[in-house]
């Protein structure tokens, strides 16, 4: 299944295909963002060399020395705790030596998703601060899974971890008065599902619209199908199905933890999941028992892109 073309359930469960139908909801609001620059000029630099294997490091370094803010937030990550190094770095050279090119992109990425949160705010049970710490438990929790299953693509798991979620600020964004009564009025019994809430609510879901985001981006076709099928990845006939796998189950880890998204766990488990990694209950309770470890290793990452009250 190409990216763009999806599968849905109507009230009855019976599958509905939405490819090549126009959402009038879901394009009205692209054009919203379009006219806006979403990220940062410097991230979709970003994310078009990182799809480059063979990218130098050196042009890293020179996409980031353009944004001193950027940079000193990177900087600052690089001598925390996370990283455990002896020496305070002080160049950006240093620290892909130090580092490896895949950290460094992972940590100005990071930096460039956080430029996107505005001042902190809550509505509901959903708050702008928690949406964040979320979406960065994700992509490590992702990461760690890809590392035990041994997965080469284990560092772009980390950037799918990241952006799953990201159709959710731009709905905060950019549909404010929508989603903030929408999380008002969410309902609050067991079993309620954020994407056919949104569709009721707006014509289109953040999974949708987080999509559709990433094309307009230029990333990869497999970060696409991960944000649009984390939450319906029984569903999914693509070629990526072990990295939604990573993010899907790193997303009910995290969710059941306490991090969620909006403030309500609406997530359960998977049996699909395990099965595509070929995990056991017991990989997923040492994953979950290392988890607070590791993001508190990252802490500084987080307070970084941590949404201030205004």
């Amino acid at each position: 299944m190409k990216m763009g073309q999806v599968k849905t359930s109507d009230s009855s469960g019976n599958h509905v295909s939405h490819a090549g139908k126009e959402n009038a909801a879901l394009e009205e609001m692209i054009a919203k963002i379009t006219e806006v620059s979403t990220l940062p000029h410097i991230a979709l630099k970003l994310i078009r060399i990182c799809q480059n294997p063979n990218t130098d490091p050196r042009e890293l370094c020179d996409v980031l020395s353009s944004d001193p803010v950027m940079t000193g937030k990177v900087m600052s990550c690089v001598n925390s705790s996370a990283y455990g190094l002896t020496h305070p770095v002080t160049s950006l050279h240093r620290a892909v030596c130090l580092l490896g090119y895949a950290q460094l992109r992972d940590l100005a990425m990071t930096a460039s998703v956080a430029s996107v949160f505005k001042h902190n705010e809550t509505c509901g049970s959903y708050v702008r601060a928690n949406l964040w710490r979320h979406m960065v438990a994700v992509a490590i929790c992702s990461r760690m899974i890809a590392a035990r299953c041994e997965l080469p693509e284990f560092e772009e798991v980390y950037l799918a971890g990241l952006l799953h979620d990201i159709g959710i600020i731009l709905i905060d964004q950019y549909e404010h008065t929508a989603f903030s009564n929408m999380m008002h009025d969410f309902p609050q019994h067991a079993g309620v599902n954020l994407a056919l809430v949104e569709q009721g609510r707006l014509g289109y879901d953040h999974t949708m619209l987080g999509e559709r985001v990433a094309m307009l981006w230029g990333l990869s076709e497999e970060l696409g199908d991960t944000i649009r099928h984390h939450h319906q990845v029984t569903r999914y006939e693509g070629k990526s199905p072990r990295m939604i796998a990573c993010v899907d189950l790193a997303n009910l880890i995290c969710t059941l933890r306490g991090w969620s998204s909006i403030g309500h766990k609406l997530i359960a488990a998977n049996q699909w999941s395990l099965d595509q990694l070929k995990l056991t209950t017991l990989d997923v309770q040492i994953i979950n028992d290392d988890l607070h470890a590791e993001v508190r290793l990252y802490r500084e990452l987080i307070r970084a892109g941590m949404p201030r009250s205004s």
